[in-house]
């Protein structure tokens, strides 16, 4: 059974909506959670361009507020111990592949799968690394599938 908890980011974007999902196991603890982004919402289209122009963009930034925000939700308790799964589609995808790489939660994110999302600009790329550093960098990224 799935269980959903929350469908907005966090400032008031027309358009832009994410949702977490999750379901429970027979000892009624979290054992699945999906955080979805829709795609681009209306009068968001700029925000592809500074994604791509940029180390990365407001709304970009916003999904992984969100997703912390879903971490830190103390009905689902998140540890490594979930199961949990980034998904969206076009803009939504680029969303999820962001918050796998540039969240602070990133790290409990087991599997990020991208429905025609874009990519990133190089110079996100070289934040992302910074980040993490160059061998590090390698790790978040195996978790991404896109379709």
């Amino acid at each position: 059974m799935m269980n959903h908890l929350i469908n907005q980011l966090g400032k008031d974007y027309k358009g832009a909506r994410g949702a977490a999902f999750y379901s429970v196991g027979e000892d009624n603890q979290v054992k699945d959670v999906y955080v979805a982004f829709r795609g681009t919402g209306e009068g968001r289209w700029y925000d592809n361009g500074d994604a791509f122009a940029k180390e990365y963009s407001e709304y970009q930034q916003d999904a992984a507020q969100y997703f912390d925000y879903v971490v830190n939700d103390k009905k689902l308790n998140i540890t490594s111990s979930q199961n949990v799964i980034a998904t969206g589609h076009s803009k939504g995808g680029n969303l999820a592949q962001f918050i796998t790489l540039g969240s602070k939660n990133a790290h409990l994110i087991d599997r990020c799968i991208s429905f025609d999302g874009q990519g990133f600009s190089p110079e996100a790329i070289e934040y992302f690394k910074k980040l993490y550093g160059e061998d590090f960098y390698k790790q978040p990224c195996e978790k991404l599938y896109s379709l």
